[in-house]
Formats: structure tokens, sequence, C-alpha cells
């Protein structure tokens, strides 16, 4: 084991691999070998055939520009936190595992509908009902027989 990092000019504690932590994490995260290459040296196990032709490298991958991504929720908005909610919706589904719209919040409000699909939303409220008041009045008939 070396007394410093591996890297010319580098004369800090090997951490590992005979290098520092600061070069340790770059060849981590890069890939690279240090020295700057990344592919595997021919010899080494798992590493390059003699004579074999090196590989294109690939393309980078640009980054995910979130600056100006919103929630998704619909109606909210609120700049992306995480998995493409804001913190507040992110925070619902984390503790709940769904996320409720508040009746009267601005992005849980409907289109307004028509006045003749408000007339058969009332009609189908009207006849729930009905069904209702009759299922209640058996029930009340069949106590009073029993008393």
């Amino acid at each position: 084991m070396s007394l410093s990092c591996r890297i010319a000019g580098c004369r800090r504690k090997p951490h590992a691999r005979d290098l520092c932590q600061r070069h340790y994490d770059q060849q981590r995260k890069s890939g690279a070998r240090p020295g700057g290459s990344k592919e595997k040296r021919a010899g080494h196990p798992g590493g390059a055939k003699a004579g074999a032709r090196k590989a294109a490298p690939a393309a980078p991958i640009p980054p995910l520009d979130l600056t100006n991504k919103l929630c998704s929720v619909a109606g909210c908005t609120s700049p992306h936190h995480a998995k493409g909610y804001c913190k507040s919706h992110y925070g619902q589904l984390r503790r709940r595992g769904r996320i409720e719209e508040l009746p009267g919040a601005a992005g849980g409000k409907a289109p307004p509908l028509s006045k003749e699909r408000r007339l058969v939303e009332i009609m189908k409220r009207h006849e729930l009902l009905k069904k209702e008041t009759a299922s209640i009045h058996k029930e009340l008939e069949s106590q009073v027989d029993d008393d």
C-alpha cells in the first residue's frame, strides 16, 4: 500500500484501490479508470482481449431539466418536487398512499354541467333516495309488526 494517492500530483491518503476518497468517488461515479480511460485493461479479469477493437464511446445522457416542471395533479401550479408531484401532493402520496382532492379546491372543481346533464343527475339522486326511503319504511313496518 502506498502512502499517497496514485494520481499524479495528489498527496492525499489512500482510501481504496490506492486512490484517495475524492479520486475513488470520481472513478466510481464516472466509471473511468484513473488516468482517464473507461475501458478495461487487456489481461485484466473481465477486461478486453488483446487485439480487440475499442468500443465507440457511448453518447452522454443529458440531465433532466426539472426547473420549469410542475406538479402532475390537475390544476396544481406548484413546482415539481419528487415523482412528478409537488411537496404537498408527494407527502399525501407517501402518508396515505393516494392523493385526495379537497372539495372546493382550485384543481378539484369540475367543469360546469349543462342544464340537461344536471337534470339527469338530480333524477338519479331522486330515484336513489326513493329506494332508500322505501327500504327504511319496510324496516320500520317490520319493527312495528314485531311489537
